[in-house]
C-alpha cells in the first residue's frame, strides 16, 4: 500500500450517484448528503449525470416496525417500559416505532424537498455545476431482487417479509445505469462503515462502483469485523476528511488527508468525505427520521390531552390516510412473506 501525494484521483469520469436508504420519513440530511457528494466529484475534476435518492423497500420498512414493538412488547410485557395509552378512537395512538411511510409517500416527501432545494439553489449555482436529481422507486420496480434473509428470520422467527440486500440493489443498480460509460458511486454516512465489513457479498459488493462516505464529527470508526474484503473491492482510497479506521485497536487507515493507492487491478475508490456543511447555521447531523416520527407522536400525544383522540387530529390536519392501514395494507397483501403472516400485527 503506498500513499499518492496528489489531493485526488487522476482519471475523471462520468458518474450517476445513488443515495439509499430508509428515508421514513426523510429530511433536508438525506437530500443534502447527495448534494454533498456531487460537490466532491465535481472538485475531483469529475463530472455528475445524476443523483438517484432510492427509498428501501416497504417491506423492510415493515421488518423494522414488527421487530421494534415486538423487542417493546417483551419489555413493556415485563413491566419495564411504558405501553400505549388505551383510546376508544378506531385510529391508533402513532409511536415512534410504528410510523410507517409507504414507498410512495417516501418518494413524493423526496421529490417535493429536491423541488424546494433546487429553488433555493437556482438564484446562486453555476448552471454548470447543477445537476439532475429525482427520487425513485426503484426496489418496488425490481421485485425479482427480493430475496429471503438469515438477519430477518433471526429476528421474526414467526414470519418476515422478503427484502432486497444492499448488494443485489448496487448490483442491479450498477449494471443499468453504467451503460455508456457511467460510472455509480454509492453514498452512505460514516456511521455505517464500522458495520459495512457484514454485509452480505461484501467482497464483491463494490467492485463495479465507487463508495462515497460522508464523515461524522468524530476521530475514529472501529470496523466491527475484519475489514480486509470491504476495502479489498477498492483500488484506492481516497482521504479528504481524516478518520482514525482501526480493527482491534490495529490502524487501517490512518488520519491523514491524501490518496492511498492499493491494488491497481481494482477499478473502484473509497472516497472519505468531510460531514455535511451547516445549513442556516444549523448542523446537519442531528436531523434524523426517529426525531421526526417521534415529533409526529408527541404532536398527537399533545393534542390528546387536549381532548383530541387520533381521529380528530387526522380531521383537524385535512389528513385522507394512516399509518396502521399503510403497515397492515403492506404486510397482509404481500406475496413476500416467509412463512404465512400471523393474523394479527
Amino acid at each position: 500500500m503506498s500513499t499518492v501525494s496528489s489531493d485526488s484521483p487522476k482519471d475523471a469520469a462520468t458518474y450517476v450517484v445513488l443515495v439509499t436508504g430508509t428515508f421514513n420519513p426523510p429530511h433536508i440530511g438525506h437530500v443534502k448528503i447527495g448534494d454533498h457528494a456531487v460537490k466532491h466529484l465535481q472538485a475531483c475534476g469529475h463530472t455528475v449525470r445524476k443523483v438517484i435518492y432510492s427509498p428501501v423497500h416497504d417491506n423492510y420498512v415493515v421488518n423494522k416496525i414488527l421487530h421494534k414493538n415486538k423487542v417493546k412488547s417483551r419489555v413493556d410485557a415485563k413491566g419495564d417500559g411504558s405501553s400505549s395509552s388505551s383510546s376508544s378512537s378506531s385510529l391508533p395512538m402513532p409511536s415512534p416505532d410504528s410510523l410507517f411511510f409507504p414507498m410512495s409517500e417516501r418518494v413524493r416527501l423526496l421529490e417535493r424537498m429536491l423541488k424546494i432545494s433546487d429553488e433555493e439553489a437556482s438564484s446562486h449555482a453555476a448552471p454548470s455545476t447543477r445537476v439532475e436529481r429525482s427520487a425513485l422507486d426503484y426496489e418496488h420496480k425490481r421485485p425479482d431482487l427480493l430475496q429471503e434473509s438469515r438477519y430477518w428470520a433471526e429476528r421474526l422467527p414467526d414470519g418476515y417479509l422478503k427484502t432486497v440486500p444492499t448488494a443485489a440493489l448496487v448490483k442491479a443498480f450498477s449494471d443499468e445505469y453504467t451503460k455508456g460509460g457511467n460510472r455509480v458511486a454509492v453514498v452512505f454516512g460514516a456511521d455505517l462503515l464500522a458495520y459495512m465489513t457484514k454485509w452480505k457479498n461484501v467482497g464483491s459488493l463494490f467492485r463495479s462502483c465507487d463508495l462515497l462516505i460522508v464523515g461524522r464529527q468524530v476521530a475514529k470508526v472501529s470496523f466491527t469485523s475484519d475489514p480486509k474484503d470491504l476495502l479489498g473491492n477498492f483500488k484506492a482510497i481516497h482521504v479528504e476528511y481524516p478518520i482514525h479506521l482501526t480493527f482491534n485497536e490495529t490502524t487501517v487507515v490512518a488520519n491523514k488527508k491524501g490518496t492511498i493507492t492499493r491494488d491497481d487491478t481494482k477499478t473502484s475508490t473509497l472516497h472519505i468525505l468531510p460531514p455535511l456543511p451547516k445549513v442556516k447555521e444549523q448542523s446537519l447531523e442531528d436531523k434524523s427520521s426517529t426525531k421526526i416520527r417521534k415529533a409526529i407522536s408527541d404532536f398527537f400525544r399533545t393534542l390528546g390531552q387536549c381532548g383530541y383522540d387520533p381521529e380528530l387530529v387526522v380531521e383537524l390536519l385535512g389528513i385522507s390516510k394512516d399509518w396502521k392501514s399503510h403497515l397492515l395494507r403492506a404486510k397482509d397483501s404481500s406475496k413476500d412473506w416467509i412463512p404465512e403472516p400471523p393474523s394479527k400485527l
